[in-house]
């Protein structure tokens, strides 16, 4: 799994094509999500912009990502 930021501007073509992909779960109020490497893959093949983010996990984000289904 993977951390990613998308830009706000773009955020509901890029929200829509991740959905498509598979189950995505927003952490942090700007717009980072877990993903996994097929959304990485897709979203690099269609050249959307997405920022990788590097840094730890909450307990709390970490919960929420298993909980959530999209």
């Amino acid at each position: 799994m993977s951390l990613i930021r998308i830009p706000e501007e773009q955020w509901g073509e890029i929200w829509r094509i991740l959905i498509q992909v598979g189950p995505i779960t927003c952490v942090d109020k700007d717009l980072t999500y877990v993903v996994s490497p097929a959304h990485i893959d897709v979203l690099t093949e269609k050249g959307l912009p997405f920022e990788k983010v590097e840094k730890p996990l909450t307990k709390e984000q970490i919960r929420l990502a298993t909980l959530s289904t999209v």
